[in-house]
């Protein structure tokens, strides 16, 4: 009988956390939804749409129209009352009318490309969990570019975890140049956090690998912007091998790098980051960069 009863008692108490744990979901649910309605009701956003629609209204009537039914299937994906977990499918084609707005106000500047594995299409992810990233990714990652922008989103299933990853062509290098172009004498300090957060912590190699890619190739303008007196230095303040189990700083050695006049040498190994402390001030003494 005291069997029984205890385990009913822990049968009661488990139903109780269950319920719960979907009050609590339909709770964010509900935050989601309307976080998700106000962001797209935004003025910045709002406004844009409806002066595309009144600009295209006389030229291209038929884009006019494609810009409301896409605002009308926004807000109609954000009242609608759902469960709080749909397929990434579906969250991706959620997001498609805007992904399309944005493409109609920026045709010639912005490109959204899609690398997503069949079998990531089916796992369950939380709705509205893409249109943020996408947001911030259009309005932080590509403000101020010159050339055509691209956002990349893509999705794969490794180790029987979904790896969802939105990524953007905008480069803190493209402000490093501007900034050592505009600058006679002082110090251009870019950091690079994305390694850190984005691929290291999260254990993402091929994003990693990808990020590498992209700073190599950049390279180049950066050396071609050295006069003589200046410097080009790389480093990190600790490491975070993505390839390690753990999501924490690996703390292995960290690179450093310096490109400038003169004849190469190997430096050995430095203790601590003071020496590039020390070879910044030494560099702006003698009236470099």
């Amino acid at each position: 009988m005291v069997v029984v009863v205890a385990d009913a008692i822990l049968a009661r108490d488990a139903m109780r956390a269950g319920e719960r744990r979907a009050v609590r979901l339909e709770s964010l649910l509900a935050r989601a939804r309307l976080e998700y309605l106000e962001a797209q009701l935004q003025p910045h956003f709002l406004f844009n749409a409806l002066g595309a629609v009144s600009e295209l209204a006389y030229e291209a009537p038929a884009t006019a129209l494609r810009v409301l039914r896409q605002l009308a299937l926004i807000f109609r994906n954000a009242l609608t009352a759902r469960a709080g977990e749909v397929t990434l499918g579906e969250e991706l084609v959620a997001i498609e009318p805007y992904l399309d707005i944005q493409r109609l106000r920026f045709p010639d500047w912005l490109r959204i490309d899609y690398d997503v594995a069949g079998d990531a299409l089916d796992c369950l992810v939380p709705r509205f969990v893409l249109q943020p990233l996408v947001e911030n990714a259009i309005r932080h990652g590509l403000t101020g570019r010159v050339a055509a922008g691209c956002i990349e989103i893509s999705a794969r299933v490794t180790d029987g975890r979904l790896c969802v990853r939105v990524a953007d062509n905008g480069e803190a290098v493209d402000r490093a140049l501007e900034l050592a172009d505009s600058t006679n004498h002082g110090l251009v300090f870019v950091n690079l956090n994305d390694f850190d957060t984005k691929f290291g912590h999260r254990r993402d190699v091929r994003g990693y690998g990808e990020a590498l890619a992209r700073l190599d190739a950049r390279i180049p303008e950066l050396l071609e912007r050295i006069r003589p007196g200046d410097a080009l230095m790389f480093t990190a303040d600790h490491g975070c091998d993505p390839t390690q189990p753990g999501t924490d700083h690996t703390r292995e050695y960290v690179p450093y790098l310096e490109y400038g006049a003169g004849p190469g040498r190997e430096l050995g190994i430095i203790d601590g980051l003071g020496y590039v402390g020390e070879r910044i001030e030494a560099i702006l003494g003698n009236g470099a960069r």
